[in-house]
């Protein structure tokens, strides 16, 4: 085997250090045409067309005056030296080196009847001795330097030629070599692969074999290979991994076993309802908690949620976590379940469970009981509208005192009492949004305000909203775009409430950008959602603060100054209008760089008597 590799290895080499060989012969035979022959065919060319305007200038002399002429003539002299010597450099043959010394002394000869010509043509004058003497004289000569500069040219191509015909031949040796030695280096890795195929792919394939009988679980493999190489001793080394995996089998089975009855018996004892599913809504996991919630005694294992569970509202919030999408954020709900005449109040709570590829595989429901809190929380919201509604009576007579005050019907009125009683006025004011916002809050979170859902047009909608607000976006020089979708439909909403939450958040976005700030309102459909959003360049909320933002009487420290009278209560009523729409309501803000305000509502094409309008828990 170690013969074969070494062969291949020496063949290999050969034809590299060959076909090495051979292009270092095609360079030196190429570098060898471009350094001894295209200069000498430049130069001859150079030579030619430098005579050619010497002429040129020679016979422009007869009209012209010759002094204007001398240097044109001159500059082209300098050019055929110059050009005459890169060709007698590169001469390296005994004939162009006659022909170029005969170039020399004809140039020579040339230069001297022009200097003749020249100077008859200052002192006398064109005539026609002097015409005879350029036609009989000084053209002969140019013609016969014409002719010898192009015998180079010609001597040079034909070198040109004969270069390339030879590298060309070295070009077919050095393919034909190459060709012929790696069809025997084919044949020989042919002959090299059966041989391998024989005696390590057979011994290779028990190993393979083994491995996949050690991956179905059965640990009791060994394999036997006769000989004293290198699968020799992968051999020895796979028993050993073998026997190893006997072992830690033998003492993890325990160890597993332990552990599964702790967390079993851990699970069992939390006393909040636990509930885990798989991809195909089935049940996996129940503990004692969610049993007795669930009223199950029977088989329940691997049954789906629809064959186990009963109640409707359950089985919608135990269904509801999308396995599509497990990358997204995991959910949280309240849901309320009616037992023994009693209503309990539960919140659920839904962690994807994800494998090592971070793809979902099932889902943890956690059911927590918030009854008591929800109680407190409605005894809460009574007691603001029984507050809210006790005050509106004396608000009501001291409204009314205030005015005949300051309608000075009792009397004329001093300025610093004019001022305290517009104080008043103002408190007072204040006074009456806080106790409307908490009766309309109070009202929302119990469920009896009054909401007329009806069909609507969702831009003109937006339109109406959008009005009142004009001269505030104007004193600010605010830039508000609306982008949106042209194929909206009609959705089921109560129009006043859903008007005041447009204006609501445009109002708070006007209140925290800056001069000539921008706001856009994008409304568009997802699904079978409707989706807003309110974008603002602002100062922004800082993340701590964007959860918070919607609870009752919550008002950032920092940031764009509150609206006078405002106690933290918009974005709370805002979240319950939402809710009241069957709708969520969240932000995306970055401090010094703008907030984003979404919320979004099912879309309701038609309502049927059969269908139950939008509500909340």
């Amino acid at each position: 085997m170690g013969l074969s590799y070494f062969v291949l290895v020496v063949i290999a080499i050969s034809i590299s250090l060959f076909a090495i060989f051979q292009i270092s012969n095609l360079r030196d035979s190429i570098n060898q045409i471009l350094n001894e022959n295209f200069e000498s065919i430049l130069a001859a060319e150079k030579m030619v067309k430098a005579l050619e305007a010497q002429e040129k200038a020679s016979l422009a002399m007869f009209f012209e005056s010759a002094d204007s002429l001398q240097a044109v003539f001159d500059q082209n002299q300098n050019e055929f030296l110059h050009a005459f010597e890169q060709a007698d450099r590169s001469a390296i043959y005994e004939q162009e080196t006659t022909i170029l010394a005969g170039i020399d002394s004809l140039y020579q000869h040339y230069l001297a009847a022009s200097d003749t010509l020249q100077l008859h043509l200052r002192t006398i004058g064109a005539d026609r001795e002097m015409r005879l003497y350029r036609n009989l004289t000084i053209v002969p000569i140019t013609h016969q330097l014409k002719e010898r500069c192009q015998q180079i040219g010609l001597i040079n191509t034909s070198l040109l030629r004969e270069a390339e015909r030879t590298a060309r031949s070295i070009s077919r040796k050095a393919a034909l070599f190459v060709i012929t030695v790696s069809g025997c280096a084919i044949l020989i890795s042919i002959l090299a692969a059966i041989y391998f195929a024989r005696f390590i792919l057979r011994p290779i394939a028990t190993l393979t074999q083994s491995v996949r009988n050690i991956a179905e679980g059965q640990l009791d493999q060994r394999v036997h290979l006769q000989s004293n190489d290198e699968l020799a001793m992968l051999g020895r080394e796979f028993n050993r991994m073998s026997e190893k995996l006997r072992e830690f089998e033998r003492l993890n089975i325990g160890r597993l076993m332990q552990e599964q009855k702790k967390s079993a018996a851990i699970v069992d004892n939390i006393p909040d309802a636990i509930i885990v599913t798989d991809a195909d809504d089935r049940i996996l996991l129940l503990n004692a908690a969610a049993q007795s919630l669930l009223q199950l005694s029977g088989q329940w294992q691997n049954e789906t949620i629809d064959q186990v569970i009963a109640d409707s509202k359950m089985r919608q919030a135990l269904k509801s976590a999308s396995m599509t999408n497990p990358d997204a954020q995991n959910s949280e709900q309240l849901i309320s379940l009616t037992q023994h005449e009693n209503t309990i109040f539960l919140r659920v709570k839904k962690q994807h469970i994800l494998d090592e590829q971070g793809h979902s595989f099932g889902v943890a429901t956690l059911l927590l009981d918030v009854t008591p809190l929800k109680m407190l929380e409605q005894m809460k919201s009574n007691f603001m509208a029984t507050v809210s509604h006790e005050f509106r009576t004396p608000l009501t007579s001291l409204s009314m005192s205030l005015d005949i005050l300051l309608q000075e019907i009792l009397g004329p009125l001093a300025p610093k009492q004019l001022e305290l009683l517009q104080r008043a006025k103002q408190d007072y004011e204040r006074m009456a949004r806080l106790l409307k916002q908490l009766l309309e809050l109070s009202k929302l979170e119990s469920g009896v305000l009054p909401l007329e859902f009806l069909p609507t047009n969702i831009p003109e909608l937006i339109d109406s909203a959008l009005q009142p607000l004009q001269h505030q976006i104007q004193a600010k020089s605010i830039t508000l775009q609306r982008r949106i979708a042209a194929d909206l439909p009609e959705v089921w909403v109560d129009q006043q409430s859903f008007s005041w939450l447009i204006s609501n958040l445009i109002s708070n976005a006007i209140r925290c950008v800056p001069e000539q700030g921008k706001i856009q309102l994008n409304v568009y459909t997802e699904d079978d959602r409707l989706l807003f959003c309110v974008e603002d360049n602002g100062v922004g909320i800082p993340a701590n603060a964007r959860e918070s933002i919607f609870d009752k009487f919550v008002q950032l420290d920092k940031g764009a100054p509150s609206t006078v009278g405002s106690v933290g209560l918009g974005l709370a009523i805002a979240r319950e209008v939402v809710r009241a729409h069957s709708g969520k309501i969240w932000v995306e803000s970055e401090v010094n760089v703008g907030s984003r305000f979404f919320f979004s509502i099912p879309i309701f094409r038609t309502l049927s008597h059969s269908q139950e309008k939008p509500q909340t828990v």
